[in-house]
């Protein structure tokens, strides 16, 4: 009876840790998922130029989005310069 007192008050150990730590992973969930959404709605604000690999040009100008107020002025960015030393790590 003892053993079985023993065991079962480990079983409960275990299940009140593991609700816990399912209380946490739920929460931690919800900051991320809060974060990313922020993250997204940043990312949002700007367009990205697509710049041709294979030579080196832009094909289109970088501008902030319609919903950006304090740029007006398009911006052009300028090609990459292709001779650059590159690393790969």
């Amino acid at each position: 009876v003892d053993e079985l007192n023993r065991a079962v008050s480990q079983i409960d150990n275990t299940t009140q840790q593991n609700a816990s730590t399912v209380e946490e992973l739920a929460s931690t969930s919800d900051n991320l998922s809060n974060e990313s959404k922020e993250l997204a709605e940043t990312v949002e604000r700007f367009k990205v130029s697509q710049v041709d690999i294979g030579t080196g040009r832009q094909k289109r100008a970088v501008r902030p989005a319609p919903s950006s107020p304090k740029i007006s002025k398009e911006y052009t960015a300028p090609p990459p310069d292709i001779d650059d030393d590159f690393e790969e790590f």
